[in-house]
């Protein structure tokens, strides 16, 4: 089962779409596969391999992050496993776990009391049991209700329905990923999506992130230079020194408040200059028209004597 899947059947929604090469495409050219395993070579045509147990890279990457982030197991490939199988792994899956103090989401009961009881019975699935991929089918269009396999040994017929289902087709049938008979996916979507979102959230800030941070600084302490202690010529030095600096910025603020009072004397002695000397222009002229109009009428009556 391939993450891509498992992510598109969980959200049912086509979460990577074409751009993205899957796995299964990568290999698609392969006639055969080599898995290592504790130093054994397999080689795989046709029949899939599965092993009984956790594989030995995968529970040491646990042990490495299960303090940090919620772990939530699964079981791939349920579809490739009897009923038998399925209840075998999981007790060799929480052996191998209890084993090695592996700590997984316990998916705690909800504030609601109504879903109590639904939710300890969910919770026993763990690890869930996952068929992913598949596609929707229209199961009366293709008339696919001769064979139903419920991997319990007793295939049942199935109801004939026009309703498009989620399903992977075999040669001996059908395997439905929205039936909780064949598979936990619909059991484990309610439980991450719909009642244990936000506790998940919650749980990996405040607990998992929380524990990792403070034990992170417990080996790793933030170390302060220790000072070592002042003499008594070096503390005088200091005091000395940061008193002149004092006097220095006083007498530098006391110099530029000087200068701009010096700058504002200046610009209104000349505002003040240059309104006596309009006032003395305008003066002149009044006086030089005035003298001019007394010209004219001496000059009419002298005229007029004449």
């Amino acid at each position: 089962m391939g993450k891509t899947s498992t992510v598109n059947t969980l959200f049912k929604s086509d979460i990577y779409n074409e751009q993205f090469v899957s796995s299964t495409e990568r290999i698609a050219n392969s006639d055969s596969l080599i898995v290592q395993e504790f130093d054994v070579k397999l080689k795989e045509n046709e029949v899939p391999l599965i092993l009984r147990t956790v594989k030995e890279l995968d529970l040491e990457c646990l042990k490495a992050i299960h303090q940090k982030v919620n772990v939530v197991p699964i079981i791939a490939k349920a579809d490739s496993l009897t009923i038998e199988e399925r209840h075998d792994l999981r007790k060799e899956i929480i052996r191998v776990f209890d084993k090695n103090k592996i700590n997984v989401y316990a998916f705690p009961d909800t504030v609601d009391d109504s879903q109590a009881a639904l939710i300890r019975k969910m919770r026993r699935k763990s690890p869930f049991c996952i068929i992913s991929g598949g596609r929707m089918i229209d199961t009366g269009a293709e008339n696919l209700g001769k064979l139903k396999v419920t991997f319990d040994d007793k295939p049942e017929e199935s109801e004939t329905s026009s309703k498009p289902v989620n399903m992977r087709r075999y040669t001996f049938g059908t395997a439905e990923i929205e039936n909780d008979e064949h598979s936990d996916m619909r059991i484990l979507r309610h439980l991450l999506i719909q009642t244990h979102l936000n506790d998940l959230i919650k749980s990996t800030k405040n607990e998992k992130f929380g524990n990792f941070r403070v034990e992170w600084l417990t080996k790793h302490p933030i170390k302060i230079p220790e000072k070592k202690p002042e003499s008594t010529e070096e503390l005088k030095k200091r005091l000395d020194k940061k008193l002149k600096d004092e006097i220095l910025g006083h007498k530098e603020k006391l110099q530029k408040i000087q200068a701009d009072m010096e700058a504002v004397f200046q610009k209104k002695l000349q505002e003040r200059r240059m309104k006596i000397a309009e006032g003395e222009r305008k003066l002149d002229e009044m006086q030089k028209a005035h003298r001019d109009q007394m010209r004219d009428e001496e000059n009419v009556i002298a005229a007029k004597r004449a």
